[in-house]
């Protein structure tokens, strides 16, 4: 069976219905037990290329809707729905064990700067209460970390690799691995240093005025169009991007990929690299004697 596309259901014929009269709306719904305006609306700081961010609080909505995009005000609105008992729980919850890049941890850094504009339980204004006095977040994973170092390490050796070659498959490869790759990087700078994602405007934000270096050789990185020189600033992005775990690694040696990603923390890596060089790939073996 073939699955086609529905078309998208109009909120309103007018694509001029403002934030207020949409906020309007869903007040009077049985289901919206709250409404939060995030990012740069909430505090009417828009521009004309800026978006609505409307977070929502179902309460037992009979279809799974996890969010979705409408229009309001002509303006491409980023509708996040939150089921209420998922917010009762939060608002509850030991926020030092909930990672910071996980979904709890990304609605909760959004309430410390959210519009509440009703809540009919109150439990946005007690997340909220609670993350303005203080937000301690449960550390990333080494594992996790090393993870992104070990992908990193892999991809450039492979990208490496393809460049050797005069195929122009392999070559427009390169090209289209490096889009997702750069845009890993772009993730991975923070994660490795123990900081929040929060998009890629902050993250322009942030390098102007605390790495504008890096910030630099990305840019060159991307609009360099040379391939061997575009693979070579990759490089050092890459570099850069990990120092804080150490040098990219080496080629002709053996790396081993622990799975799931949080088993690879720097002890386990080693003991695996022990246990391979021992007991699967066995050095210095004395040869069996012939019978």
């Amino acid at each position: 069976m073939c699955y086609t596309p529905s078309k998208g259901y109009s909120l309103t014929e007018r694509r001029t219905m403002t934030l207020r009269e949409f906020v309007t709306r869903l007040k009077r719904s049985e289901y919206v037990t709250a409404v939060a305006i995030i990012g740069s609306a909430r505090e009417a700081i828009v521009n004309p290329a800026s978006d609505f961010d409307v977070l929502i609080v179902l309460e037992d909505p009979p279809v799974p809707i996890a969010g979705g995009v409408s229009f309001v005000e002509g303006r491409l609105t980023d509708i996040v729905v939150m089921i209420s008992e998922q917010v009762k729980r939060l608002s509850e919850a030991d926020y030092s064990k909930i990672s910071m890049d996980s979904p709890e941890g990304v609605f909760l850094r959004w309430m410390q700067t959210a519009r509440i504009e009703f809540d009919r339980a109150g439990c946005l204004e007690r997340i909220q209460s609670r993350c303005l006095s203080g937000l301690s977040f449960r550390p990333p994973d080494e594992g996790d970390i090393y993870s992104r170092f070990d992908r990193a390490s892999y991809n450039l050796a492979h990208t490496r690799r393809m460049l050797a070659s005069d195929d122009p498959d392999y070559l427009m490869a390169i090209d289209m691995r490096l889009l997702y790759q750069m845009a890993d990087l772009m993730v991975d700078y923070f994660l490795v240093r123990r900081l929040p994602w929060q998009g890629e405007k902050h993250a322009i934000r942030y390098w102007k005025a605390h790495d504008p270096g890096y910030l630099d050789l990305f840019v060159r990185c991307i609009n360099q169009d040379d391939r061997e020189r575009k693979v070579d600033l990759y490089h050092r992005l890459a570099s850069q991007t990990m120092a804080p775990i150490g040098e990219l690694w080496e080629a002709g040696e053996t790396h081993l990929r622990l799975h799931p990603p949080d088993q690879m923390t720097s002890e386990n890596v080693r003991a695996a690299g022990e246990f391979w060089k021992s007991k699967v790939v066995v050095d210095d073996v004395e040869e069996p004697p012939l019978c």
